[in-house]
């Protein structure tokens, strides 16, 4: 609350100093613009190349592929759902693979110090390589450091990356700082440069099974998140021979747009199931149980749940779907996040496409506070 009164009460002062002299008013904006322009051409470039997290193995398959994907590698048991779901969008995007593995090396020792113990987590990602297709090319490197949100953000600035693929594992709310990738999560979230396909980790991690996936949806602003989910259910279900239904839920008495939903969500109207609740309005609750009674009824196998475009504010009063529809639902999860751009992406978070329709689509898996 208190940079939004900081930044009102600044506007005021910059209306009052205009009133005052208008010269200083347009020197001020030339010696900021200024400033940004050099900070993003010489300064900026610098200082990520300064602190960028060492890298202490590379090794790249020669090719020619464009879109690029990355796999977050954390253990052994993250190997064949991350790869699973890496594989299948690289067939259908024609996509080159790039498996990491960050190695958390303490504060107290230098990362100049790591090699050795980074060195024995290669056999982690050649384990991972086995399990890619032969026509898909598999690159991977090992990166040492003190924070692991940092070194994937690395990877993905340096290797130009299209899609990240990790796993967040059930054990404590993946949006709490307590859990084991929470406060990576956040940090990541915060300054993600990409795309974000987010596989829950459990038991039944090893068996991803998409031959019926649901996909909840109801697009806000652009669509773009609904589009993005929507394209990434198609593309996993297609690899698995699956189906994939989508469902909207709408509350009681409420128009249900078919063409507009069709423009957004790039879905045909014969593809949704309108699911009613016999409410005035959506709660939380009453989205998570409609979703949940209609993957029973199809048989669902996988939930593909993509990011919505409500901001905090909307989030805090109303509550996050996501995590509850990941406690309850029995079967292969997905979360995915489709990126905006840096400035975009950062108002939406905040604000929110349309903060008057509280969980139109589904919130993000991890509250950026």
């Amino acid at each position: 609350g208190v940079p939004i009164i900081g930044i009102i009460v600044k506007l005021l002062l910059a209306v009052f100093l205009y009133e005052l002299s208008p010269i200083a008013w347009y020197t001020a904006i030339i010696w900021i613009v200024g400033g940004v322009i050099f900070y993003y051409i010489y300064s900026r470039p610098r200082e990520l190349q300064r602190t960028e997290t060492p890298l202490v193995q590379e090794v790249v398959e020669p090719h020619t592929r464009r879109h690029n994907i990355l796999v977050s590698i954390a253990n052994e048991e993250n190997i064949a759902p991350l790869t699973h779901v890496a594989t299948a969008v690289a067939r259908e995007k024609q996509s080159a693979i790039w498996g990491m593995h960050a190695v958390q090396v303490p504060d107290i020792m230098p990362i100049g110090a790591s090699r050795e113990i980074a060195m024995e987590k290669q056999g982690l990602l050649e384990r991972a390589s086995a399990r890619v297709d032969s026509n898909v090319p598999f690159n991977w490197m090992l990166r040492a450091t003190h924070d692991v949100g940092r070194a994937i953000q690395d990877s993905i600035r340096r290797k130009d990356i299209d899609v990240l693929v990790m796993g967040w594992p059930t054990k404590g709310e993946p949006d709490s700082p307590a859990s084991p990738l929470g406060r990576t999560l956040r940090w990541l979230l915060e300054r993600l440069l990409c795309d974000l396909l987010l596989v829950r980790m459990d038991e039944t991690a090893d068996l991803l099974d998409f031959t019926t996936t649901i996909v909840p949806i109801r697009p806000l602003g652009s669509g773009a998140q609904a589009r993005f989910a929507a394209g990434t259910a198609r593309t996993l279900s297609a690899a698995d021979g699956g189906r994939v239904h989508f469902v909207h839920v709408a509350y009681e008495g409420e128009h249900v747009d078919l063409q507009r939903l069709e423009r957004l969500a790039g879905l045909s109207p014969k593809e949704i199931t309108v699911v009613r609740v016999d409410r005035p309005s959506l709660s939380t609750k009453d989205v998570v149980e409609a979703v949940l009674r209609s993957a029973q009824e199809f048989g669902a196998t996988a939930l593909v749940v993509g990011a919505t475009e409500e901001g905090i504010i909307s989030r805090r009063l109303h509550g996050s779907v996501p995590p509850e529809l990941a406690r309850r639902f029995h079967g292969t999860f997905l979360l995915t996040k489709k990126y905006s751009g840096a400035v975009r992406s950062y108002m939406q978070e905040f604000f929110g496409s349309r903060p008057t329709e509280h969980l139109s689509d589904v919130d993000v898996i991890v509250d950026q506070d």
